[in-house]
């Protein structure tokens, strides 16, 4: 893909440096869909090509990698067991019967004369442990390796908690990737598919920083709901329609055939107001058949034989 300069960018596939026929196209970026869409991780001020996050923590990889090499060449030595036996012993102990020995065997000689030569790097090795546990950590958290709490119960807030996070910290790249992703992606399906969209009507990523902002409204309106059963009479000032709205929009609900229309409402009224007369008149005709049926036996006794 070449740029001739004016903002018009030239495209074409070559095979052993021939261009192939029916390969090229010209096309604009600011007007035409692109058919490229190039991504990256963070943007930098003034420099063509993007950073990645692997770049951003280059430097504690590498020393990563370094401590741990470090750690297999010291655990290498650390476990080498080499034996040492006085070679002016006076007890008889030999060399030789010791190489020779099996496991149960006995052999003439004296315990003092043989040691085990010890490398003292125990000091050493834990700050080397430390160390690679700052990287670690440093590195869980730029790569979002985050674990719950090791434990038999673990609430269902600390799991939202931790979702939470992973959201506030990619906010950007999914502001990022919004912009650079998926409006352009979206273009082209539009395209491909020969959709006419309306002039009036623009298509919004609800991704990103709009999208955590709808996830804190929705905290929050959690929040403001447990706060209304404590106060007394607290649901009576509030109206439970914007509310039901306020929520779903935030969550990013569709309400569409979900939250009750007006006339539904008064319908679903309207028939528990008939079930109730009807409910009330039954046991008033009921009560009205025991008083006649009464005052009938009392007249002719032969009704209650």
């Amino acid at each position: 893909m070449v740029n001739d300069g004016e903002g018009n960018y030239q495209k074409y596939q070559e095979v052993e440096d021939k261009v192939v026929a029916g390969s090229d196209e010209t096309f604009r970026i600011n007007e035409d869909t692109t058919p490229f869409i190039i991504l990256r991780w963070t943007s930098v001020p003034n420099s063509n090509y993007g950073r990645g996050l692997v770049e951003h923590y280059i430097g504690d990889l590498r020393n990563y990698e370094a401590m741990n090499m470090v750690m297999v060449d010291l655990a290498s030595v650390m476990s080498k067991v080499v034996y040492m036996v006085n070679p002016n012993t006076q007890h008889g102990t030999d060399v030789e019967d010791l190489n020779n020995a099996t496991t149960g065997d006995y052999i003439a000689g004296h315990a003092d004369d043989i040691t085990v030569p010890q490398t003292n790097k125990n000091s050493d090795l834990n700050a080397l442990l430390n160390y690679m546990q700052t990287l670690e950590l440093r590195l869980s958290q730029a790569f979002l390796l985050f674990t719950s709490r090791d434990a038999e119960r673990v609430t269902a807030k600390e799991i939202a908690r931790t979702a939470q996070q992973l959201e506030e910290t990619l906010g950007g790249v999914y502001s990022l990737l919004s912009d650079e992703l998926q409006k352009p992606l979206l273009s082209l399906f539009i395209k491909e598919l020969n959709i006419k969209l309306d002039t009036q009507i623009e298509p919004v990523i609800t991704s990103g920083l709009e999208a955590l902002g709808r996830g804190n409204d929705a905290n929050k309106l959690m929040q403001f709901i447990e706060g209304l059963g404590v106060i007394p009479e607290g649901w009576n000032e509030v109206n439970k329609n914007t509310l039901v709205n306020r929520l779903a929009y935030a969550t990013g609900i569709d309400v569409d055939n979900l939250i009750k229309t007006v006339e539904q409402k008064e319908a679903e009224q309207k028939a528990m107001q008939e079930q109730a007369m009807q409910q009330q008149l039954g046991a008033s005709m009921a009560q009205n058949g025991g008083k006649v049926l009464a005052e009938q036996a009392g007249a002719n006794p032969q009704l209650l034989q």
